[in-house]
């Protein structure tokens, strides 16, 4: 009972109005000075988008005439058409399995930080530092009205998504460049730590049915066997990955004309985690059937369970509108993947106007997958 009562209840798009313009912003600075002697260098970013987006769509429910229902589309719509012939006799026609007018508004923030600083203590040698962040937010309320064929060629459909997404990214990287022995080795490297974060803290589904009963006139239903119950969903990714990279260029000469030979290796480390809880709120016998109106459907005297006193020493308990957890550990996971290689190439003039290149490669790949849920094997590569 109280955790049916401790969500919010606003599970449906509201109108709130106008928005605002449109609008980016960014400012950079950057300069060179001498440090210690020695040439040093800085590059500072930053970077701010705020975007709108709107389309809408709407649907006239009306009696056809001959006892059957009309729908009637105007503006944006979506659908799914299907062939149901063989793939040795296919029809020439579709059949429509769904058909809903669609109404959405989203919301996009996007800012964004760079540093950058680099430095030569030496001619031959050369340092820098990249450090970039991105954040994002994104709201979205979608609004969709139609029917399903395939279910009830009179039955109508109404579903909605509201979600809040938010995506985080930061990378450090460290970069050299250096020459040895005159020129006569080079070798240059980057080691890279990336953190990418994915949050979806409450999306929110809420889809029922209705059917026309006179002009303007609906009955509606919520039927958990033509899809799924109002559902709310809390979901985390998270991932970070080490990549390193070392390369050597030794230059070669041959009849006169310059050539290398190159050689390096790289190793690259991903570790991913995904989590996700799934809550509906599914309808009990004591729960009054919905009316068209969220506000009555989610009201408080609506939820939670209560205890009915059938004897002076017998109760029994009525549930409402209440809480479930629908969640599946098999769809929570961790995995993990190692990369390394090795790699080994040439480029030599053979003569003036013909050169030959050519190299291999060599990659040892471990991946790994394991789901909270115990019975599902462990995916190895």
């Amino acid at each position: 009972d109280q955790a049916s009562r401790s969500f919010d209840t606003n599970i449906f798009p509201t109108n709130n109005g106008s928005t605002f313009m449109n609008h980016n912003h960014q400012i950079s600075i950057g300069d060179q000075f001498d440090l210690g002697g020695r040439p040093f260098g800085y590059i500072v970013g930053i970077s701010y988008r705020d975007s709108y987006s709107f389309y809408d769509g709407s649907v006239d429910v009306t009696d056809d005439g001959s006892g059957g229902v009309s729908f009637d589309f105007t503006g944006a719509q979506i659908g799914r058409w299907k062939n149901t012939g063989s793939a040795q006799n296919v029809s020439d026609r579709l059949n429509r399995e769904l058909e809903l007018a669609d109404t959405q508004a989203g919301r996009s923030v996007l800012w964004g930080t760079l540093i950058k600083l680099s430095y030569k203590p030496r001619k031959a040698h050369k340092f820098s530092v990249n450090y970039m962040r991105n954040q994002s937010a994104e709201t979205t309320s979608r609004s969709m009205r139609g029917n399903i064929p395939s279910d009830d060629e009179s039955l109508g459909f109404e579903t909605r998504v509201q979600r809040f997404l938010q995506r985080s990214l930061d990378v450090i990287q460290l970069q050299g460049d250096h020459a040895f022995f005159g020129g006569k080795l080079k070798a240059d490297w980057i080691a890279s730590y990336t953190k990418s974060r994915q949050d979806d803290p409450d999306l929110r589904f809420f889809s029922n049915d209705f059917t026309l009963v006179g002009e303007n006139q609906f009955n509606f239903s919520i039927q958990p066997n033509l899809y799924p119950e109002p559902s709310r969903f809390f979901r985390d990714l998270d991932e970070e990955n080490i990549d390193v990279k070392l390369n050597f260029a030794v230059p070669v000469s041959m009849n006169d004309k310059e050539g290398k030979i190159k050689f390096g290796g790289s190793y690259t480390f991903k570790d991913r985690s995904f989590e996700e809880l799934i809550f509906e709120f599914a309808g009990g016998a004591a729960a009054n059937r919905y009316d068209g109106s969220p506000e009555r459907y989610f009201a408080d005297d609506n939820l939670g369970a209560f205890s009915q006193e059938l004897t002076p020493n017998f109760s029994l308990a009525q549930y409402r509108i209440f809480l479930e957890d629908a969640s599946e550990d098999r769809n929570i996971y961790r995995g993990e993947q190692d990369v390394l290689g090795v790699y080994a190439m040439t480029v030599l003039p053979i003569i003036p106007k013909l050169k030959l290149q050519g190299g291999a490669r060599q990659e040892l790949t471990d991946a790994s997958t394991v789901s909270q849920d115990s019975s599902v094997a462990q995916g190895l590569l």
